[in-house]
């Protein structure tokens, strides 16, 4: 029988602090019929020098060296370079535990064939760690119904670091990250995966150790109008794929989620100024709310999203006062 192997596609950028980390965590993995892919993204620092010294010393690791187009376009390469049967992706700054590829195979290796396996991870803050569970699922199901659950109760987190995917599975049906999408850019992969996928089951392991950390400060008027404006666009395209559900209560669920995007996206980048309110679409808000909370999010965000805007400041303030003095 053959062994089934796993290719990791890992994107690098400006990571120097954190590669080795990262990497020693991949090469020691105890599932050793495995690839590395590493896709240095026009780094500056010297991450691609450890890329090299990395392949060097172990021959299941490749290295792309390639110029800067954004985390999104590295996994798409490392996606069509790779030859294994299932493929993993994993941020350059956190950490694959150890026996994650043998959790992943053991299951893998107990059913005839799986589109996807949604594994635990753990979220890493400066003060504390999170262990992240995924859905209940020890026999496959459709991936529609997984999403739905999903949908309905918030009970996990759906991120494209704690599942691993069937590369034919994502070859044959396209599944590739979009390149316009410079803030939560795995999030329409992952529901166009959910959405085609036939077998979908969970892994309750703890596969992978997410760390959280804080970026720099700098110019952040400008970068968040970029990434609202990012999210406006994730908005509509994953409208796009609404054509693909079958089941009408998800895709009430689905609209509703897209439409707090949008409006989050509208108020987060303060889009409803009249320098950007060309971006503004009225029209693609109709029809889309189906809960209770949603309803009234759309009801003060059509009088008024400057009142809308305000509102969520002063709440945002109240949550971080009470946060504060809650703890002496």
């Amino acid at each position: 029988m053959k062994k089934i192997k796993i290719s990791i596609i890992v994107p690098v950028y400006n990571v120097d602090n954190y590669l080795k980390n990262c990497l020693d965590s991949l090469i020691n993995q105890t599932y050793t019929n495995i690839e590395i892919i590493l896709v240095n993204d026009g780094s500056t620092d010297n991450s691609p020098n450890i890329c090299d010294m990395y392949a060097e010393f172990d021959e299941r690791v490749q290295v792309i060296h390639k110029h800067n187009e954004g985390v999104s376009v590295a996994r798409n390469t490392g996606l069509l370079q790779a030859t294994g049967d299932y493929i993993q992706f994993v941020d350059s700054d956190d950490i694959l535990n150890e026996n994650s590829c043998d959790l992943y195979i053991n299951i893998i290796s107990e059913f005839s064939s799986l589109d996807i396996v949604h594994g635990g991870f753990q979220k890493i803050f400066e003060d504390k760690c999170t262990n992240i569970y995924p859905l209940n699922h020890h026999k496959p199901i459709y991936g529609q119904d997984y999403i739905k659950e999903y949908f309905l109760s918030y009970k996990t987190e759906l991120a494209v670091y704690s599942c691993i995917f069937n590369r034919n599975f994502l070859i044959d049906n396209n599944i590739l990250f979009f390149k316009h999408h410079i803030v939560a850019e795995d999030v329409y992969f992952f529901i166009q995966a959910y959405f085609l996928a036939k077998s979908v089951i969970s892994s309750h392991g703890m596969h992978y150790k997410y760390f959280h950390r804080t970026g720099s400060l700098s110019d952040i008027k400008v970068r968040t109008l970029e990434k609202s404006k990012s999210r406006l666009q994730l908005s509509y395209d994953l409208d796009e794929l609404t054509h693909l559900i079958e089941d009408s209560l998800l895709k009430s669920l689905f609209l509703d989620k897209i439409l707090t995007i949008y409006i989050d996206s509208c108020i987060g980048g303060e889009l409803f100024r009249k320098s950007h309110k060309n971006l503004l679409n009225k029209d693609f808000v109709k029809g889309k709310a189906y809960r209770r909370k949603t309803k009234i999010k759309l009801f003060f965000f059509n009088i008024n999203p400057v009142i809308h805007f305000q509102f969520i400041k002063v709440s945002m303030l109240l949550r971080k006062l009470s946060k504060k003095y809650g703890q002496h």
